[in-house]
């Protein structure tokens, strides 16, 4: 059995709580993570979806081992050729690595023909990959996450869902997940990146402008 393209329904992506990850890679259970907590401004905002609440202005705080983390201005960016990946990504979202491992291991069997086990295998570019596969679109053709580098063609103006390659840490050099938006971060721009292995889950976190490697797309 090889990869093969299987489509799976839409499925809503539903905003949840995100880790903050600076300077290292999503394996390294990074001493940067921080809970964060809403203080919108319109308080008829709160408690609902996230893409209910775009355009409000709001704050966020996330006290970390680092010091006290101020984001704001955090937005969707504008969606993409490939904006459908994050809908099917959102299905798998909170997934543990720990908790969910055979479920996470089953994901990779049945789209990839591969065996692995994420408690041992860095799987970031395993899940991207697989949820490719879901969405209708090629493999990059490796587990390794370097590999998205060439994959599709480079973006001049990134939207939701284009794929993102980060400098990673100690354990892996890089790092791949899909774009959703942007936030500033202690006056510092971040992306807001919806992948695998990201604090050992898949979740959305914020990873600095400044570790981008490359962004791609097909379409």
């Amino acid at each position: 059995m090889a990869f093969r393209p299987i489509l799976a329904p839409l499925a809503v992506l539903m905003w949840a709580a995100t880790a903050i990850i600076h300077g290292a890679h999503a394996t390294e259970h990074p001493s940067t993570t921080a809970e964060l907590h809403h203080h919108h401004q319109n308080k008829s905002c709160q408690g609902k979806a996230h893409k209910a609440c775009k355009g409000s202005k709001h704050v966020k705080h996330a006290i970390g081992h680092h010091g006290h983390w101020i984001i704001t201005d955090e937005a969707d960016l504008p969606d993409g050729p490939m904006s459908k990946v994050l809908d099917v990504a959102a299905a798998y979202q909170g997934m543990d690595e720990r908790r969910d491992g055979k479920q996470l291991a089953q994901l990779f069997d049945s789209e990839l023909d591969i065996s692995i086990n994420p408690r041992r295998t860095a799987w970031c570019a395993a899940f991207a990959n697989a949820v490719l596969v879901q969405a209708g679109y090629d493999y990059s053709g490796s587990l390794e996450s370097a590999s998205f580098i060439r994959y599709g063609k480079p973006v001049k103006e990134p939207a939701r869902g284009d794929i993102i390659v980060l400098h990673g840490g100690r354990r892996s050099p890089t790092h791949v997940g899909f774009l959703v938006g942007t936030a500033t971060v202690n006056g510092q721009l971040f992306y807001t990146v919806l992948g695998g292995n990201q604090s050992n889950r898949v979740q959305v976190s914020y990873f600095p402008a400044s570790k981008v490697i490359a962004i791609r797309r097909i379409g």
